[in-house]
């Protein structure tokens, strides 16, 4: 549900003559492990990041159709995985959304 919630957004919220382009990758430090979705879409203005894991915010709702779910569901599951999501973004130049849980 995770993964499959990172992959939408990252191939949907991209410019209409733009082609998605989406890098998954891992960082495991023994401790934890760190998935990351990458991609070249719109970005994320700083001011807005904050708002990105609320149930129903939508934050372009008259550009991208949606619900406003798909980013609070990542949340809530990976906390009940005794995980924690992130994002790192820049409005124009894409973002990187993580998820962090405990090595196995």
């Amino acid at each position: 549900m995770i993964l499959l919630n990172l992959l939408t957004k990252a191939s949907k919220f991209v410019e209409p003559e733009k082609t998605p382009i989406i890098r998954i990758s891992t960082e495991n430090d023994g401790a934890s492990v760190r998935l990351s979705v990458q991609d070249n879409g719109i970005g994320i203005c700083e001011e807005d990041i904050g708002k990105l894991f609320t149930m129903f915010k939508r934050l372009n709702p008259d550009v991208y159709p949606g619900t406003g779910m798909g980013l609070a569901i990542v949340k809530k599951a990976a906390e009940r995985m005794g995980g924690k999501v992130g994002v790192q973004s820049e409005r124009g130049r894409g973002s990187r959304f993580w998820i962090e849980l405990k090595a196995a």
